[in-house]
């Protein structure tokens, strides 16, 4: 039997925990975003929505900024509950919302957003979806995103489900179909009352001949049913997600199956028992899963005597496969917006001796991922780098930037970052959420 001789390893940067193996093209974090700035090539307008009328020259809705507004405006929403059903058609704009305290609300209706074409990419950022002001029952998915070519980020948003007295909001969540890439981050969307059928509901989000990313959210499909008199009240609860003929990837992420509820009311016999919905419904699909809680839903007991029903999977896969990526994932959070003057902050949050990155470009992108990451890469090139430091014992990095100016013309800027953690124990990077920054004129 031959034997091979052993070669000799090359040395690499690997080896050398001081000069780590990926890219940097600037030191320092205030470089970069300088870096960053100096790529902008036009003037981006910002639009200012005040439905109090406080703001000069500012629309009082946004649908008439949206209409108004050309590809690479900024709009930016000031605080109030703004009734609108919002549409965008083929337009690359950013949505961002701008609380003078951080308890200001800023929600809309309902939003939704179509035909973008390659190079039309889509940022919503702090605007909460599912506001309702009017009395009357409300049907609606609240976020329906169709035949967009370029990628979509939707970004710090909370989706409201609201009942008052004889009045349900049934918020059915988001709607994905014909999408090239849309990125979910940090969204918390539940079921709080539903007036659901035996055919059941719509799953919390739903994504159909698209790519979708989902980053440290809260999904959770759990509903409570309501009913009047005597009657009885019987509904099928619902997936969190469900996935047809596409790709989902879960990061950091909560995701539970909703309910099946059955109140009977006066001689009413309980139902025949059955096995509650899945996690996350995955068919003709390829699904990856990292450092997520993902729970079936199911039956719960009632006092009338029904019994409960079994939990369903956390996943059901058909047709489908599933890649699990093993280890924590790693968050990346930076404060938008930002005037000039003002200072950034970014937070990095990893494992204590963690070697951290700032990734910054211009666009969002569709998703690369590389063998040698854990974690798509969703800026598009040109993109630039810098060291920022490691990981203290924490658990945090925290780096503050001074804006200085935007320069002549420029009145917003939107930059796209997203963090990367080389863990030198495990040797791996792992790359962390994205999130969009938008820089303001200090007169704005």
């Amino acid at each position: 039997m031959q034997t091979k001789t052993p070669q000799r390893r090359r040395r690499t940067r690997l080896d050398r925990r001081d000069e780590p193996a990926f890219p940097r093209w600037r030191r320092g974090v205030l470089g970069i975003v300088a870096l960053a700035l100096s790529t902008v090539t036009a003037a981006q307008s910002v639009l200012v929505v005040d439905q109090s009328g406080a703001t000069t020259g500012a629309y009082s809705a946004v649908q008439a900024a949206v209409d108004a507004a050309i590809d690479g405006d900024v709009i930016l929403v000031r605080a109030g509950v703004y009734d609108e059903a919002v549409v965008v058609l083929g337009k690359s704009v950013t949505l961002q919302a701008d609380r003078a305290v951080p308890t200001d609300t800023v929600a809309l209706q309902s939003l939704r957003v179509q035909n973008l074409a390659g190079n039309q990419p889509f940022t919503l950022r702090g605007i909460d979806l599912g506001a309702v002001s009017d009395l009357g029952f409300q049907f609606r998915t609240t976020l329906i995103l169709e035949n967009n070519a370029a990628p979509v980020q939707i970004e710090d948003v909370w989706f409201s489900d609201e009942s008052v007295f004889f009045t349900v909001a049934t918020v059915d969540g988001i709607r994905i179909e014909d999408c090239a890439s849309v990125c979910l981050t940090r969204i918390y969307l539940t079921k709080v009352s539903s007036l659901s059928s035996p055919s059941g509901s719509p799953p919390r989000i739903d994504v159909s001949r698209s790519t979708a990313f989902l980053f440290d959210s809260h999904v959770d499909a759990s509903e409570t049913e309501v009913y009047f008199g005597g009657g009885s009240s019987n509904a099928l609860g619902e997936s969190g997600v469900r996935v047809i003929d596409g790709f989902l990837g879960v990061y950091e992420t909560y995701v539970k199956g909703g309910l099946n509820l059955y109140i009977p009311g006066s001689g009413h016999s309980c139902p025949t028992v059955t096995e509650g919905p899945a996690g996350i419904d995955a068919l003709r699909c390829t699904l990856t899963v990292h450092d997520s809680t993902i729970l079936g839903g199911g039956r719960p007991p009632f006092p009338t005597g029904c019994p409960s029903g079994p939990m369903g999977p956390a996943i059901a896969l058909d047709a489908s496969t599933q890649t699990t990526i093993p280890g924590e994932a790693r968050t990346h959070v930076a404060s938008s917006p930002v005037r000039e003057d003002g200072t950034l902050s970014i937070s990095f949050v990893g494992i204590p001796g963690d070697l951290a990155w700032g990734i910054i470009g211009m666009n969002p992108g569709a998703g690369v991922t590389r063998r040698s990451f854990d974690g798509p890469l969703l800026l598009s090139a040109p993109i630039v780098t810098a060291f920022v430091g490691t990981v203290p014992a924490s658990g945090v990095l925290d780096v503050s930037v001074p804006i200085g100016e935007l320069g002549l013309g420029v009145s917003g800027v939107v930059v796209h970052a997203q963090g990367t953690f080389f863990d030198p124990a495990a040797r791996r990077f792992v790359l962390s959420e994205p999130t969009a920054v938008t820089l303001l004129d200090r007169s704005l």
